[in-house]
């Protein structure tokens, strides 16, 4: 398959997985997010610790499960994975902290799918938490790193 069509494909099915997150997102979440009650005042440490969560549950798995089509959630209980499956080859979306790889390939095989069949890794965002473990991931087998921008000296 050349290079040409397989970032076409790859293009069209990331656009395809990120519409169907944003849908079921917003119908999971929505109404949550606009009836908050008053939140206290709280630090940046506070702030960061309830968004994130502990650290029991950075890293404790979460089950993996098909959310939509060909999208399973192979993240832990705080860091959210994505598998994208295909005939071509399967995509990871954010590898997370190092740490967190083994889990995530424990979820993508419990799910049934070989980790090693993974060709692409994505990182929603330059973050440890979302991207640390790419270089162990991509270890794990032949895959290929999409980056987001232009700062690949972050990533690995």
């Amino acid at each position: 398959m050349s290079g040409k069509i397989k970032r076409g494909i790859t293009r069209a099915i990331v656009q395809r997985f990120i519409s169907c997150l944003i849908a079921v997102l917003s119908i999971a979440y929505g109404p949550h997010v606009f009836a908050q009650d008053e939140l206290s005042r709280l630090m940046p440490d506070d702030l960061f610790r309830r968004n994130i969560g502990t650290e029991g549950q950075l890293d404790a798995q979460f089950p993996p499960h098909q959310i939509i089509d060909n999208i399973y959630y192979v993240g832990t209980q705080s860091l959210a994975s994505f598998l994208i499956t295909t005939d071509a080859g399967h995509i990871l979306v954010n590898s997370d902290f190092e740490r967190n790889v083994p889990t995530i390939r424990n979820s993508v095989e419990q799910l049934g799918f070989d980790f090693e069949d993974i060709e692409i890794i994505i990182g929603s965002h330059e973050h440890g938490d979302h991207m640390e473990g790419n270089a162990l991931a991509k270890n794990l087998g032949q895959k290929s790193l999409l980056l987001q921008n232009r700062s690949p000296d972050l990533l690995i």
